[in-house]
């Protein structure tokens, strides 16, 4: 086979190849921007392990978590210190009051604790299930806002309706919501 019949027939190969190769490259950004990291431009992205889509989402985890008596369900949709102190702490207005940040970390960690021990005391293996949760109240800090005291109304094995205040606040984050801290 002369040069230009090789050349010819391998343009096709070059042209897969190329196609393979952008491809990958998609793919590989995709994963980066799913699992977080970097894209090369200095701006990293921000992935929220253990976030879930709604306040709803994360009540019924919660609800799931009391009745198979595993509070570890329950903490892992909830806030690491990573993301508190990388992302939460700079916008709180304990933070201008001259708290530090591992002060203001260890005490919601302290009390989330004992909270979360109560609420598996007083509800661990019932069977609720889910009807609508509200919030008390709900202050935007730019970045995130944070939904304070909520009530999950949900039905008990009886069939009865009730309000129930069964964690703390919660935090959303682009439309991505984890338990703030499970003080009620």
């Amino acid at each position: 086979m002369d040069a230009s019949k090789r050349h010819q027939a391998s343009a096709p190969r070059r042209r897969r190849s190329l196609f393979l190769a952008i491809a990958g490259l998609s793919l590989l950004a995709l994963s980066v921007w799913l699992v977080g990291g970097s894209l090369g431009d200095g701006q990293s992205v921000q992935r929220w392990s253990g976030s879930l889509s709604s306040p709803e989402a994360l009540s019924r985890v919660f609800l799931k978590a009391l009745a198979e008596k595993d509070p570890e369900l329950a903490r892992s949709h909830a806030m690491t210190k990573e993301e508190f102190h990388s992302f939460v702490w700079p916008k709180l207005p304990s933070r201008e009051k001259g708290f530090p940040a591992d002060f203001i970390w260890g005490y919601t960690i302290a009390h989330s604790t004992k909270e979360l021990k109560r609420a598996f005391a007083d509800h661990g293996g019932r069977r609720y299930r889910y009807l609508a949760v509200t919030f008390e109240d709900s202050e935007d800090f730019g970045d995130y806002r944070i939904h304070r005291w909520p009530l999950v109304k949900v039905r008990d094995e009886r069939g009865r309706e009730r309000e129930l205040q069964l964690f703390g606040h919660i935090l959303e984050v682009d439309d991505e919501f984890k338990f703030y801290s499970f003080n009620k």
